[in-house]
């Protein structure tokens, strides 16, 4: 009887800092976490994706998608009638070497160019002679 009042008590202690945000219907911080790897994995995150990938009710991953919004983790939800369906993800990382990581850098350097090309037309014109240098 002593173990089993024992076991009783070890259990409640357990389970006492989940109760408060159990009972203001929040998410916890373990699942919040979860949605967060979720959301860093994939470009899009979604109710179904939630419920299936982490293991969570619908009802619950309404509720994270909520609070990640809130938190600014993701974009704003898209909206079905009464219920959110998916939201873009503002913490994606691309995989290594991947089509979007390479189109990122391509964009990087093609921004880095024009702006040498700009510095570059700013300096000839400061000289005090203008020189067509666009065909560069």
């Amino acid at each position: 009887m002593k173990r089993r009042s024992f076991l009783s008590i070890f259990s409640a202690a357990a389970v006492a800092p989940a109760l408060p945000s159990l009972a203001a219907g929040a998410p916890s911080r373990a699942l919040l976490g979860l949605a967060t790897a979720h959301a860093r994995k994939y470009p899009y995150v979604s109710v179904l994706g939630l419920s299936h990938r982490i293991g969570v009710t619908p009802t619950q991953a309404q509720a994270l998608l909520a609070e990640m919004a809130d938190q600014g983790i993701i974009h704003a939800l898209k909206v079905n009638g009464t219920r959110p369906i998916y939201a873009g993800s503002k913490v994606y990382v691309a995989p290594e070497g991947s089509l979007i990581q390479r189109a990122q850098a391509q964009r990087a350097k093609q921004a880095k160019t024009r702006k040498l090309r700009q510095s570059t037309r700013e300096t000839a014109s400061k000289d005090g002679f203008t020189v067509d240098i666009s065909g560069l």
